[in-house]
């Protein structure tokens, strides 16, 4: 009776539309043979005794950056070649829209290595009131338990606090400030003013002595998904007269539960990591939890280095001495969530090559309001946050315009691999998105910006040969206001999540030529469209190939025009695919159906092979089952396609891919079905009843 029924719906179907191509990026490009002032960078070099000090190489990437910009602001393009060695600095490049051409080139990746680590060899101590083989080190920083990072407010009198920090924590605020730089008298004390946000006009008291130069404050709301709750602060300096000084600069912050909904679990919003033998130790929220292989951090205050101590617990035999233990420490409090070893903003034309940056606190390299750059041949690795962010501040360059990334591998964050939003004319070619995640990985927090590639509002892409494997959360996830995106020649495999999530997308969206295999589930289309899928093999993925979820009539927000779209799952083409699996109860396609005609409709699926192992559970349609001839009657597409083994083999890259005597290969041959009403009574699908709970697993 129900399949009748969804046979009905279609009985006036609108003609297949199928969907437009995206349209190829190119990218950054830059001339290089433009470059005039060339700089090194050696800080092994030891000049002879009759050298001029202008030509001896600079001892850090920083300052021979610092010498650049100045020929940068009269238009003279710079090359800064880097040698081999470990910079344990983290490197700002101020671009200020100079739009002469900067080279920043590695002599080679694996020799030129940027990082944000301290390598601690010393200070440990073997602690007896913890698990075996636990050792304590010191811990002068108070990072906290994060809710929502803040920026450092600098001061414009020298006779006011300095440099106020606000930090977010579950509980309350915690401020901390520096003594006036050139107090009219001798500092006594300060006083801490506050305004609630929306609320007053003006700030009061509300701390009339502070000794010291941090404070709590937590009579305050504590923020939520539904209510913001925001504060700003200011501080003065009490003198010897009770006279008080200029106020401090302000700080916006506020508080959060972390058991609100929506929140990031309390280890993946922590910030400290440690690295053992390069491999990242897994952090544990008390010391009664600590076991070989983890860590514990109990703060400290950033002026009180014995308040804070850092726990280790390392397998049997293991020890400091014989173990190298890397601690990420380059956290910038004047721009917590973009903390990383090489910050770039607001800079055209820029060419960065040949090295490698790992061990940061946050980022490996984080881009902001850049256009024309070209990343090339470098390692983002093993940073707590993401290898490599694009970003804008919409106060300067609201996009990121013609980006290249080539050859990149971005492997074994904490967070994500390579994340973005707001690129118009991006290309990455040859790039590695594998084996990211771990720090939400450990409690299972594997949404928001984690995963392997993560793109936002993303106008005209291409992403070719790209690899994303076995990544703690989504492989790759476009997931708002994509448009003109192609992504082809790629391997998406044995990913936590979905191998590639299309989201809130009016596209054109292109899969081509691509292996995605082995992840939880193959692609989801969550209201996108015009989209085409084509020549991929999609194949063992243990929940299902391709999945189609949304709500109805999605509002998005084109940021380049601020137009208004309203995106529906629909407009899409799947031709020439290969579409399998082994396991016995996964469906091939999992989607809605009877409100669902707008994707039915404008659906056209052919030459595609699919198979499972039960021919008579291949589509999952609002939890009904349908075999080929069932799908192909219900929804008139697929005329063309075949139910066969599709013999693939696996391989080296972990991408499947059709044999030579596949039946794949003959499918220009296959000819088409014709619906007949005989076709269709014979056809006509077996539907049984799901067992309780089958259609949500």
């Amino acid at each position: 009776m129900r399949y009748w029924l969804l046979l009905c719906l279609l009985s006036c179907a609108c003609p297949v539309t199928g969907a437009e191509p995206a349209m190829p990026a190119t990218g950054g490009l830059v001339d290089e043979s433009v470059t005039q002032i060339v700089m090194i960078v050696d800080p092994a070099y030891i000049p002879p005794e009759d050298e001029s000090p202008a030509s001896v190489p600079y001892k850090t990437i920083q300052s021979a950056v610092t010498e650049a910009i100045a020929y940068l602001e009269q238009e003279v393009p710079v090359q800064i070649l880097i040698r081999d060695g470990i910079y344990r600095e983290d490197v700002t490049i101020p671009g200020a829209s100079f739009a002469a051409l900067l080279v920043l080139e590695g002599e080679s990746r694996e020799g030129t290595i940027i990082t944000g680590a301290e390598h601690w060899d010393e200070g440990w101590t073997l602690t007896h009131d913890a698990p075996p083989n636990t050792w304590s080190h010191a811990w002068d920083r108070d990072w906290g338990d994060f809710t929502r990072d803040e920026v450092w407010s600098a001061s414009h009198h020298k006779s006011a606090p300095q440099k106020l920090v606000s930090q977010s924590r579950a509980d309350g605020i915690t401020l901390n400030w520096e003594p006036p730089l050139k107090p009219d008298q001798q500092t006594i004390g300060y006083r801490v003013y506050r305004q609630k946000i929306g609320e007053t006009d003006s700030f009061t008291l509300v701390e009339d002595y502070v000794e010291g130069t941090t404070w709590t404050d937590k009579d305050i709301l504590i923020a939520t998904a539904f209510e913001d709750h925001s504060y700003a602060y200011t501080v003065a300096a009490i003198n010897k007269h009770d006279e008080l000084s200029p106020r401090s600069g302000i700080v916006h912050s506020r508080a959060r539960n972390p058991d609100d909904a929506g929140f990031v679990p309390y280890l993946a919003r922590r910030r400290e990591s440690v690295f053992a033998d390069g491999e990242p130790l897994r952090m544990v929220k008390s010391k009664d939890l600590l076991e070989p292989g983890t860590y514990f951090v109990h703060d400290g205050y950033l002026r009180n280095p014995k308040d804070g101590v850092l726990m280790v617990c390392l397998p049997e035999g293991r020890s400091p001495t014989n173990t190298r233990l890397d601690i990420p420490t380059n956290l910038n409090l004047g721009r917590k969530l973009s903390s990383s070893c090489l910050y770039v903003v607001d800079k055209p034309n820029l060419l960065i090559r040949n090295l490698t940056v790992k061990y940061s606190v946050q980022h490996g390299i984080d881009l902001e309001s850049c256009r024309n750059v070209v990343l090339e041949n470098i390692a983002a690795i093993d940073n707590g946050g993401t290898g490599i962010r694009i970003g804008v501040r919409p106060n300067l360059q609201p996009r990121s315009e013609n980006i290249t990334l080539r050859n990149i591998t971005a492997n074994g964050n904490g967070s994500a691999g390579i994340r973005g939003s707001r690129f118009v004319n991006l290309r990455l070619e040859h790039c590695q998105t594998n084996g990211n995640n771990w720090r939400g990985a450990w409690e299972n927090f594997t949404a928001w910006d984690r995963g392997g590639l993560k793109l936002r509002n993303t106008h005209r892409a291409l992403i070719t040969h790209h690899t994303a494997k076995d990544n703690q959360a989504n492989g790759i996830w476009l997931e708002y206001n994509n448009r003109d995106v192609i992504l082809e020649d790629s391997v998406i495999a044995n990913n936590l999540r979905y191998g590639v999530v299309l989201e809130a997308s009016q596209g054109p969206l292109t899969l081509q030529h691509n292996s995605i295999n082995g992840n939880w589930g193959g692609i989801l289309l969550a209201n996108a469209s015009n989209g085409r899928i084509s020549e991929c093999v999609i194949a063992n993925n243990i929940r299902v190939q391709i999945g189609v979820l949304g709500r109805h009539d999605r509002p998005v927000i084109n940021w380049e025009t601020g137009e208004e779209l309203t995106i529906n799952t629909e407009h899409w083409t799947w031709h020439d695919n290969i579409i399998s699996t082994d396991h016995i109860e996964v469906p091939l396609v999992r989607a809605p159906y009877q409100d669902w005609r707008f994707f039915y409709d404008s659906l056209d699926s052919q030459r595609n092979l699919w198979w499972g192992p039960n021919p008579n559970r291949l589509f999952l349609l609002d939890g009904q089952y349908f075999d080929l001839p069932g799908w192909q009657v219900t929804n008139r597409t697929d005329t063309q396609s075949r139910y066969a083994q599709p013999r693939l083999e696996a391989r080296a890259d972990a991408a499947l891919a059709p044999a030579s005597d596949s039946p794949y290969h003959e499918r220009q041959k296959w000819t088409e079905i014709e619906l007949t009403e005989e076709f269709k009574a014979t056809h006509k699908p077996d539907m049984p009843a799901n067992e309780p709970g089958e259609e949500a697993s």
